[in-house]
């Protein structure tokens, strides 16, 4: 089973992420006012042939089309309705997802129009990707590449996992006290980011009590700038913080220990307000998690 078959099932459950993402699509091709041939037969190719949709009926597929379309008339059109696609795409492998596929869709015709530039601008805010990224993704598109980017990535973000795990920990262990809810915590959050849904649950626990281990003791600044050190895209550093956000914000509490940590992490990563203020909106987004179970599937 291939890496995004495994994160988002064969099913169509209610709330699936990738309604979502055919909103993006759906609203790229509206955006500037003219549905082409090549841009209806780019939504269909996608949700036939590709990975993300695997398993779905055709009747499915064309539901997800006409749900999506009913959303977008009924937000006033794309732009009116990127934040709350932004809302139901949680994880950063969705947020690029979606980026990707409606950057897709926008040049699939040979053009670019105003609008359409527009459109992926005002969905770019809303998902709270960093320039950066964005040009990547876009350039990425212009390249046929896409696909194999955003599986590379996946793969990335797998492989700095230890590193976002250290962050969050030692966020955890802030106010000097470590139970059985913090670790909880932290699992609640990862288990329902699409970037570690190929992850084990053993694993994944393994890793998380592996990282306490790790960070019982040891000075925040050094473990820092350890980070940043292995960590140094900034890119990457915007969604580290934005993960560790998520585990600041999950127990509906703020903690002044914990607001040192994530002020000690802005400047080490040399990220600006607006990077923090965007990765907090982000973080706020994230779907209520019950700290004591298991995050929403």
């Amino acid at each position: 089973m291939g890496f995004l078959r495994t994160m988002f099932g064969t099913g169509l459950a209610k709330d699936d992420p990738r309604g979502f993402l055919v909103e993006a699509m759906v609203g790229a091709i509206d955006a500037d006012g003219e549905v082409r041939d090549e841009e209806l037969a780019k939504l269909h190719k996608v949700l036939e042939s590709h990975e993300l949709f695997a398993g779905l009926s055709q009747d499915s597929r064309d539901r997800l089309i006409d749900q999506a379309a009913d959303a977008i008339e009924s937000a006033g059109g794309g732009k009116q309705r990127t934040f709350a696609m932004a809302a139901g795409l949680p994880s950063r492998t969705e947020k690029a997802m979606a980026y990707t596929l409606a950057a897709e869709s926008c040049v699939v015709d040979g053009d670019l129009h105003e609008k359409e530039i527009a459109y992926l601008e005002a969905l770019q805010t809303a998902l709270g990707l960093p320039d950066e990224e964005a040009r990547e993704l876009f350039e990425s598109v212009r390249k046929s590449s896409s696909v194999m980017t955003i599986e590379e990535r996946v793969r990335k973000m797998n492989e700095m996992l230890p590193r976002f795990l250290d962050a969050m920990a030692l966020l955890t262990l802030a106010d000097g006290e470590i139970d059985d809810a913090g670790v909880g915590r932290i699992e609640a959050v990862l288990t329902h980011l699409a970037d570690n849904r190929a992850l084990d649950e053993k694993v994944l626990h393994d890793e998380v009590v592996k990282a306490f281990d790790r960070m019982k003791g040891k000075d925040p600044a050094a473990v820092i700038a350890d980070i940043a050190a292995a960590i140094q895209s900034p890119s990457d550093r915007f969604w580290t913080v934005t993960y560790t956000m998520i585990v600041a914000v999950a127990d509906g509490e703020q903690d002044w220990q914990e607001l040192g940590v994530l002020a000690r992490m802005q400047k080490e990563f040399g990220l600006d307000s607006k990077a923090m203020d965007s990765a907090m909106k982000i973080a706020r987004q994230y779907p209520h998690v019950k700290i004591t179970g298991k995050a929403p599937v």
